[in-house]
């Protein structure tokens, strides 16, 4: 019997949070340089702040897409070896942070998709 890993969530990385990083990074670096270092340094810590809320928001946005990724390949999985649509998984109790499991018997393998989260 053979156990393979079929859960590969998505990566939530916004747009807001590169840009800040980028352009407050090269802004502060330039006003420094140009006006003098406490304009540079008000800069920089301005966007290390809106870096650090963004990425405060990705985390949360991350966790919602996680349970969402997670139920709809509960709800609906197909053995990725074979196609076979595998409708019950292996029951172990719906503890938080108990892993589901499908098992496939045409081809002998176990399919790891993902844990229980709590219905919040």
């Amino acid at each position: 019997m053979i156990v393979k890993n079929a859960f590969k969530p998505p990566v939530v990385l916004s747009v807001y949070s590169n840009l800040t990083f980028f352009v407050f990074s090269i802004l502060s670096l330039f006003l420094g340089w140009y006006f003098n270092e406490i304009v540079g340094v008000t800069c920089g810590f301005v966007g290390l702040v809106l870096l650090m809320v963004s990425i405060k928001k990705d985390h949360v946005r991350q966790g919602v897409k996680l349970k969402d990724y997670t139920r709809q390949l509960s709800h609906n999985f197909h053995c990725l070896e074979c196609n076979n649509h595998l409708g019950e998984h292996l029951e172990h109790g719906r503890v938080e942070g108990a892993p589901i499991l499908y098992h496939c018997k045409k081809c002998e393998i176990i399919w790891f998709t993902g844990k229980h989260y709590t219905s919040t």
